[in-house]
């Protein structure tokens, strides 16, 4: 492992360079492992031949974004059952297939990664990686809580091919990745800085276009009537009873009707319910105006009935508990009140 710290004050830079070459052949699948567990998840690795595996990962941090360059040769990658991330070590990872081909299943999909292609993964749910041949791919890391502000519905994205939206932060990013993990050269100070303050916003930014272009078409009349499911639902999301019978006898259609028109959004009505319950308990965990609310208060006043299901459904969808999200998002000290 190489280190080249940069001593810059401003603008630190660490890049660290990870060799497979740097220990004996028998050691070197644990060391892999190793190396991916550290920088990504815990994850199992079962490398084509163990005896002359070969892998590096140039990996780079600047204030603001973590980026590696990975090649590999033939391997498999898995999540650790019940080991997926947690609270703050949640992250998101746009990944660039830049040689090879690397086939990624997450979220009970699978996808075929070629030159050029580009997806999202987490580390927060379970994951497979598997490549018959040399590959070598750049990721992007998001900072979990931080991304899951911003796009909350972020896992719609996870294994997808993004396609087309994403040429254009393709264009802009992989140069500079190519650069800050050293495979070019340095960054004069002023690339630097603009990749420093604008990364994160440039790659939302593209992944926000993607969330945009995914939405399937409907027909004028499908619209109306998912806008108005989608009211009827915030109308009453304060209420625990709420459910697909009651929304649908209240709107005067049938269940049967209401998911069907639900079957064009990729979910349920009663996951819908509970992601916009969700949503809104952590923008008023997050919010200084209810700063004066307890956990418990937030979760009743939108629909929650049980601080338990609240709890564990906040944990499943944010990656951290209801107490970490507030105060990651007001930054307070003990003044919150606590339940």
């Amino acid at each position: 492992m190489a280190c080249e710290p940069d001593h810059n004050k401003r603008m630190p830079t660490v890049r660290i360079v990870f060799d497979t070459a740097s220990v004996p052949p028998e050691s070197r699948p644990a060391f892999w492992a190793d190396v991916l567990c550290s920088l990504y998840a815990q994850c199992r690795i079962s490398p084509e031949d163990p005896e002359t595996y070969r892998g590096t990962v140039r990996h780079c941090v600047v204030p603001g974004l973590e980026a590696s360059v990975i090649r590999s040769a033939p391997m498999q990658a898995s999540s650790v059952e019940g080991h997926t991330a947690h609270d703050e070590q949640v992250a998101y990872y746009v990944a660039m297939q830049l040689e090879g081909v690397t086939t990624i299943r997450q979220l009970d999909r699978e996808l075929a990664l070629h030159p050029g292609d580009v997806t999202v993964w987490t580390n927060a749910r379970s994951f497979a990686f598997h490549s018959d041949g040399p590959f070598c791919s750049a990721q992007f890391k998001l900072p979990g809580h931080r991304t899951r502000r911003v796009m909350p519905d972020i896992d719609r994205l996870l294994c997808r091919p993004l396609g087309e939206p994403l040429a254009w932060m393709r264009r802009c990013l992989l140069p500079l990745v190519d650069e800050v993990c050293g495979v070019h050269g340095d960054l004069d100070k002023s690339a630097e800085e603009a990749l420093m303050h604008t990364a994160f916003d440039l790659i939302v930014e593209g992944l926000g276009v993607c969330m945009a272009s995914a939405a399937p078409a409907r027909r004028p009349l499908a619209v109306y009537h998912l806008h108005r499911i989608k009211h009827a639902i915030d109308q009453r999301l304060h209420d625990p009873a709420l459910n697909v019978g009651i929304l649908a006898r209240d709107l005067g259609i049938s269940a049967t009707h209401l998911h069907r028109v639900f079957k064009a959004e990729a979910t349920t009505a009663a996951r819908y319910i509970l992601e916009r319950r969700l949503q809104a308990c952590a923008s008023d965990l997050s919010a200084q105006q209810h700063r004066l609310r307890t956990i418990t208060e937030i979760a009743v006043r939108h629909g929650f009935g049980s601080s338990s299901h609240f709890s564990r459904a906040f944990r499943a969808r944010f990656g951290m508990t209801p107490q970490q999200w507030r105060r990651a998002g007001l930054a307070l000290d003990d003044t919150a009140p606590a339940d």
